[in-house]
C-alpha cells in the first residue's frame, strides 16, 4: 500500500524493502482455509432439510490486492457465507429429499459448481466442498425409517419364499429319485421273472420237487380233485 491506498504490487514470501511512512504491507493468507456451516433449504418435494457443508477455499495470490481493496478481510461474511447458503438452496431445490441421500455425489458436485460461479469472480478459489450431513424433519425421518423397515420385511418374505421353493424342489427331486429307484427294482424283478419263466420246464419242476421230497417219503396225501405236478407216470415208475 502507498499512503494507505492499495497498489498493484503483491509480494510472495521473502524479504523486501519499503519506504518508511510512505509504503506499508498488508498480509493476506493464501493458504487453504475451511468454512463450515449448516444451510437450511427445501427439497423439490418441499421437505425441509438442513445441509451441513464444509468449504475448503483459498485466495488467489495474484488477486489479493483487489480482494483487500473491495472487501478488506471481511470476504467470508460478505461473499463466502451468502454464496454457500444460496448455492445449497438452489441445488437442494433440484432434488427430491430421498435423492439428496441416494444421489449425494451429484448433489455435492452441483453445489460446488454453483459456488465456483459465485465466488470465483472475487478471486476466491474453491479447493473442495464436502457434504457432512443431511438433517430432515422428524416426520420425514420417521417415514423414511418406516419405509426401510417395510423394504427389509419384504426382502425377508421374498427370501423365505425362495427358501420354501428350494425346499419344495428338493423334496420333489427326492420323491422322483425314490420313485425311479422303485421302478428300476420292479423292472429288474420283472426281467428276472421273465427269464425264470423262460427256463422253467415241466421236467425241471419235477426234478426240483423230487430233490425236495427226499428218499424217505413213501406216502403222499393229496386233497380230492387236486392235480399232482409229478403225474401218474412218475408215481408208477417210483412204485416199481
Amino acid at each position: 500500500m502507498q499512503f494507505n491506498a492499495v497498489t498493484d504490487k503483491t509480494f510472495s514470501e521473502g524479504l523486501y524493502a519499503k519506504v518508511p511512512f510512505v509504503e506499508s504491507v498488508v498480509k493476506m493468507s493464501v493458504q487453504t482455509l475451511a468454512y463450515e456451516v449448516d444451510a437450511g433449504a427445501a427439497s423439490r418435494d418441499l421437505q425441509e432439510v438442513a445441509t451441513g457443508v464444509t468449504l475448503n477455499y483459498s485466495l488467489a495470490p495474484d488477486k489479493v490486492n483487489r480482494i483487500y481493496q473491495q472487501l478488506r478481510r471481511d470476504y467470508v461474511e460478505r461473499i463466502i457465507k451468502p454464496a454457500v447458503q444460496e448455492s445449497v438452496k438452489a441445488t437442494t431445490a433440484q432434488f427430491d429429499a430421498e435423492e439428496l441421500i441416494s444421489k449425494r455425489p451429484a448433489v455435492r458436485a452441483a453445489i460446488e459448481d454453483t459456488l465456483k460461479q459465485r465466488i470465483s469472480p472475487f478471486g476466491i478459489t474453491v479447493d473442495a466442498l464436502s457434504i457432512t450431513n443431511f438433517q430432515f424433519s422428524p416426520t420425514f425421518t420417521a417415514s423414511i425409517e418406516a419405509k426401510v423397515v417395510a423394504v427389509q420385511k419384504a426382502l425377508e418374505a421374498e427370501n423365505r419364499l425362495r427358501q420354501i421353493e428350494i425346499e419344495a424342489r428338493q423334496r420333489e427331486a427326492t420323491a422322483v429319485g425314490e420313485a425311479n429307484a422303485i421302478l428300476r427294482v420292479a423292472e429288474a424283478q420283472a426281467s428276472a421273472n421273465a427269464l425264470v419263466n423262460k427256463t422253467l420246464t415241466a421236467d425241471l419242476i419235477q426234478f426240483t420237487l423230487v430233490q425236495k421230497l427226499g428218499d424217505q417219503i413213501k406216502v403222499i396225501m393229496l386233497p380230492s380233485n387236486q392235480p399232482f405236478i409229478l403225474g401218474s407216470d412218475w408215481l408208477a415208475a417210483e412204485g416199481k
